[in-house]
């Protein structure tokens, strides 16, 4: 039997562990959920002990696949980013997951990027200025928990807290620390100014190595309950960056794009490439590759929130149907889907969505077509920020639950304006990870090697959604009306806000 390589993804709603062979088949995979607690203050926090309980859980089922314990060459990891936990000096835990979604630093992140430093923050960074930020977090435990921030001796976040319970070290990828809005993209290094605004001195960080950093010898507590073979652990990067690299799409030719309750949009570039006005991220995949893009909050959840608001039973095929019986431009009707604030290209946790221009005409499936439009205008906004910074792809990949719909795949490429391609994996990140683990494990010397044709290659099946001319046309004029009407929506946020 061939080499296995066992790639953990810590997602948000689920721990993933998929057993790959090195030629980047995935032979199975196993996965645990979890809850996430949800406040009307902004909370959104996990539990730190039942994701690391996951990460055991799916592992051992992944060990115990088909004896792949007997092939298994290394465990390698992916995780979502943006996460801050706590820890006192005994390596206790004193705050929950607090993940991306906690918005309770929003006044501090909207103060931050209204003041001389944020700008500057962002070029050294390249994390756009945004409460999912844990320097955001920070400014707001200290400010706002100040007792319990004293406390605190280490930041740290979840894959950096399992990889704690697993070997007793503070360690941290460049891949995830690049998205903390402390670290230096360009020194891979803690950006002693913006930790020296803060107050914080390094010592109360995770140490950030590469990507491709391994560890062995697994607590003996773990190592025996999980009846581990002599194996190294490799610590991985942020499920973003591996999505790109799971997809091929590791040059600017190729941007991939996910959507699914939320969406995100990136390509790969070989040096930093930052947004004049901080609407794009810029993130490490490793010390050679970094990953500009935008994400959005607003996707299918958006779609969700309209079928409920609509009638309490309405099926997704009834709404895509709805918004089939409509033509392209829904009649001037535009909708900003901004419901629950918005990452890129805005990144305000304040602005809210809106419907503009609804007249006595409008029916009820133009509102259901304006819904779906809107959600596409943002991820083409963000497609032309990125666009600015480098040249319009050649290709653009695409996965997540929209690529079950076809009314929704052939909108998104009618907005677009570009031909879609959506390739027929399920395993991006998980992929990624594993592609991570040759390198480190000296079995490829690049991510661009050419030996690794072969993986993307084995299932050369795609579908591909050209864009409708007339449609095209159409929604070329309406997303210059979108993006308009943004800025107006921008200032009314400001009014909405103001006590």
């Amino acid at each position: 039997m061939t080499s296995l390589i066992i790639s953990i993804d810590i997602g948000t709603t689920s721990t993933k562990s998929t057993v790959f062979t090195t030629t980047g088949q995935a032979l199975s995979s196993f996965y645990q959920g979890y809850p996430m607690t949800k406040k009307a203050d902004g909370t959104a926090t996990q539990d730190p002990e039942t994701i690391f309980q996951a990460v055991l859980t799916t592992l051992k089922e992944a060990l115990d696949f088909n004896n792949s314990r007997q092939h298994a060459i290394a465990v390698t990891f992916s995780s979502a980013m943006h996460s801050l936990i706590g820890l006192d000096k005994n390596n206790q835990l004193l705050t929950p997951v607090i993940t991306w979604a906690d918005s309770r630093s929003n006044t501090y992140a909207e103060s931050l990027k209204m003041s001389p430093q944020g700008l500057a923050f962002y070029k050294k960074t390249g994390t756009p200025l945004h409460p999912m930020t844990p320097l955001s977090k920070i400014m707001w435990l200290k400010q706002e928990q100040t007792e319990l921030y004293q406390q605190i001796s280490l930041f740290t976040s979840i894959k950096e807290y399992v990889f704690y319970r697993l070997f007793d070290e503070h360690l941290v990828d460049y891949s995830i620390a690049s998205g903390t809005g402390l670290f230096n993209i360009h020194t891979l290094k803690w950006d002693q100014e913006i930790l020296a605004f803060l107050e914080l001195t390094e010592d109360r960080l995770p140490q950030a190595v590469p990507p491709t950093t391994q560890l062995s010898q697994v607590n003996k507590r773990y190592q025996e309950s999980l009846d581990l073979p002599d194996i190294p652990f490799i610590l991985g990067a942020s499920d973003g960056a591996l999505a790109n690299l799971g997809t091929n799409c590791i040059s600017p030719e190729k941007a991939n794009l996910s959507i699914g309750t939320s969406a995100a949009l990136r390509y790969t570039v070989r040096a930093p490439l930052l947004h004049a006005a901080g609407e794009t991220f810029c993130y490490l995949l490793d010390e050679g590759y970094w990953v500009i893009g935008g994400a959005a909050n607003n996707g299918g959840m958006v779609i969700d929130w309209a079928r409920q608001l609509a009638e309490t039973d309405m099926s997704y095929e009834t709404f895509m149907a709805k918004v089939e019986l409509i033509p392209a431009g829904s009649d001037n009707l535009f909708f900003h889907p901004y419901l629950s604030g918005e990452r890129a290209p805005i990144w305000s946790g304040d602005i809210r969505g809106s419907f503009t221009g609804l007249a006595l005409s409008h029916t009820h499936a133009h509102l259901m077509r304006a819904v779906l439009e809107g959600i596409c205008f943002n991820i083409a906004d963000i497609f032309q920020a990125l666009n600015s910074l480098t040249a319009s792809p050649e290709k653009v990949c695409a996965s997540g639950g929209f690529s079950h719909s076809s009314t929704w795949k052939q909108l998104m490429a009618d907005v677009l304006g570009q031909p879609i391609t959506f390739p027929q994996t399920h395993e991006s990140s998980g992929l990624g990870a594993m592609i991570l683990a040759l390198k480190s494990l000296n079995l490829i010397s690049d991510y661009e090697e050419s030996s690794l044709l072969a993986i993307f290659q084995q299932d050369s099946s795609e579908d591909i959604v050209i864009p409708i001319e007339a449609n095209k046309q159409v929604y070329s004029k309406q997303l210059w009306k979108f993006q308009q009407l943004k800025e107006l929506t921008k200032q009314q946020t400001i009014i909405l806000t103001t006590q």
